[in-house]
């Protein structure tokens, strides 16, 4: 089977280092049938997303151990869905459509995206690039005194990158209660604040911030973040008018376990 070779907005981190190019084939058949049994009426089991992984990456070119699918970083995979997908759509000879309904006129039609069209952020274009660790410090205005027995006051901390892993755990512990599941973004998004670190931070020590300091590390995350910017405007067919495109465009559910759009 053809593959290609493409370079990651960020990527995959083993050993400190990165290794930016990965080799990848086509879905396939076994590939899709195997995703799309993880679907059953209003429950999807997200791991899914790492099976199609398993399923699509050949290597991590210079990569001496066994990829770990779960550690690429969620914008990673996702930009790896999204090459899948224009690549399916190019041997099938199709253009690229997502079906939604028009905010302008309201009427339910089939969008076209331009792949050249999709904007692709590298990671050395976003704030993450500038640190070797990729992790963004950030300093609290309020800080934080629930993290040890003397409710020592802590207002400096980093952001971390999510993995695969992460959303699909978050998903798969949450997925049925969204307060518990933005709770876990959040929590999963800090790397360290004042003496802990990741894997030692729970969602329990973060209520006692005050809304903004939480909204302000999710607007700093969601500002900076590397990949692929799927369109959230495209020109109706029908009414001739930019639309807002909601539900937000999935490379996943949209493209590659769903039928041809054409």
């Amino acid at each position: 089977m053809e593959t290609k070779v493409i370079t990651l907005p960020v990527g995959y981190q083993s050993d400190g280092k990165l290794y930016k190019d990965v080799e990848i084939r086509p879905l396939t058949g076994r590939v899709l049938l195997d995703a799309r049994s993880k679907i059953g009426g209003d429950r999807v089991d997200p791991s899914l997303f790492i099976d199609i992984l398993k399923g699509t990456v050949v290597q991590v070119v210079d990569l001496a151990t066994p990829i770990r699918h779960q550690d690429f970083f969620f914008v990673d995979a996702d930009y790896i869905f999204f090459q899948l997908a224009v690549w399916e759509k190019e041997m099938s000879g199709e253009k690229m459509y997502v079906q939604r309904q028009c905010s302008k006129c309201g009427r339910m039609t089939k969008f076209e995206i331009k792949p050249e069209d999709v904007q692709i952020h590298p990671v050395e274009e976003t704030e993450w690039g500038k640190y070797s660790d990729l992790q963004i410090p950030f300093k609290l205005r309020v800080p934080i005194t629930t993290l040890d027995p003397d409710r020592t006051p802590y207002d400096t901390g980093k952001l971390r990158l999510l993995t695969i892993g992460d959303e699909v755990e978050k998903f798969k512990r949450y997925g049925d209660v969204p307060g518990r599941l933005w709770a876990e973004t959040v929590r999963m998004m800090i790397a360290q604040i004042g003496p802990r670190t990741y894997g030692s931070i729970f969602a329990d020590d973060l209520e006692a911030l005050p809304a903004y300091e939480i909204k302000r590390i999710e607007a700093m995350y969601a500002k900076n973040l590397p990949g692929v910017a799927a369109p959230v405007e495209l020109f109706c067919p029908i009414c001739q008018e930019k639309s807002s495109i909601n539900p937000a465009i999935m490379w996943v559910p949209d493209f590659l376990l769903l039928p041809s759009g054409e």
